[in-house]
């Protein structure tokens, strides 16, 4: 039977390792304008296909820019200034999200390499009272808030990373009000992701035609853009199937990602009937698997954890006392 997760549940282990969070190289950054997040449904998609290739191959107007598919649909972040063709409508000022990111300054780790980061920054976020979506790339961690709880969350982030560069950080408490039961779903796939320049995009633009509009519909993909970089994560059968299909588009991706390509990553689907903006979901997701390196990428309706294949029968052992996980075979 599926359970909501409550604070007494949370194993004292993952709470000293989230409490152990080296922050020493992390710092935090507030993105310069509001964004939008839009859902599109696979009904919708035709309609939008026009929109979404201006804003992957366009003029580049906006600063930010996300697309994550999955079997639901595709979720989109974008700058309120973009939204055009997007959505019908101007955004709302409140149903407008800030962006901040914490950045990894170290040459020698990567952000997904380092267990208890996301977990422990939920936590304070959910102490805080912010509800929070949050997307991950190799190096990065954005959190979307709302525009009213902008400056109380920054200011929430940059204690935490503040105290942590002291020697002092701790995770937090986990918020007291429980949550809706959660479905949870690892994935069969295997996933490979990578980042890489702008400039590259031209050579790659075929693999990412085909990973967005030719794949089927129950593939997992989702595209990240900032300042001039660009992340993808997507299913290695994708790739194996462009290979054989069309090996230069695929050598032209492998090309462009170069040394930062990571294969071998599962992904677990989190659902729950209250949608992400509760306060401490995403915190009570986590906080069992702190001692593991985590990636994830949020839409409104669920969230998508990701660790090494190598570590999936351990985050299985982690969430059973809390959570029935399905598995897919």
């Amino acid at each position: 039977m599926k359970r909501a997760l409550s604070s007494d549940d949370v194993p004292s282990p993952a709470r000293e390792d989230a409490m152990a969070t080296d922050f020493s190289t992390l710092s935090v950054y507030s993105y310069r304008s509001a964004v939008a997040t839009i859902f599109v449904s696979p009904d919708e998609a035709p309609s939008r296909a026009t929109a979404l290739l201006s804003r992957l191959f366009g003029p580049r107007e906006h600063g930010m820019f996300s697309a994550t598919r999955s079997p639901a649909g595709t979720f989109l972040i974008c700058d309120t200034t973009t939204t055009d063709g997007l959505m019908g409508a101007a955004v709302p000022t409140d149903e407008a999200w800030r962006v901040l990111y914490i950045h990894e300054g170290s040459e020698e780790r990567q952000g997904s390499e380092i267990s208890g980061t996301l977990s422990a920054l939920c936590a304070r976020l959910a102490d805080a009272s912010v509800a929070v979506l949050n997307v991950c790339t190799l190096a990065r961690n954005f959190m979307l808030v709302r525009e009213a709880a902008c400056e109380r969350a920054l200011a929430t982030l940059r204690a935490t990373v503040e105290a942590g560069q002291a020697g002092g950080a701790r995770g937090g408490g986990v918020a007291a009000q429980p949550i809706a039961a959660a479905k949870i779903r690892l994935r069969r796939a295997r996933l490979a992701i990578c980042s890489f320049k702008l400039e590259s995009l031209p050579s790659l633009s075929h693999a990412l035609l085909h990973f967005f509009f030719l794949e089927p519909a129950a593939t997992f993909v989702h595209y990240f853009e900032m300042g001039g970089e660009i992340s993808i994560i997507f299913e290695q059968a994708m790739l194996d199937r462009l290979a054989s299909s069309f090996p230069s588009s695929a050598e032209a991706l492998r090309h462009a990602a170069a040394g930062s390509l990571k294969t071998d990553w599962r992904v677990m689907s989190v659902a729950v009937c209250d949608g992400y903006e509760g306060v401490g979901i995403l915190n009570r997701v986590c906080l069992p698997l702190s001692s593991l390196p985590l990636m994830n990428v949020s839409t409104l309706d669920e969230t998508f954890l990701l660790f090494a294949d190598q570590h999936a029968s351990r985050a299985l052992k982690l969430l059973e006392p809390h959570f029935a996980v399905e598995v897919e075979e």
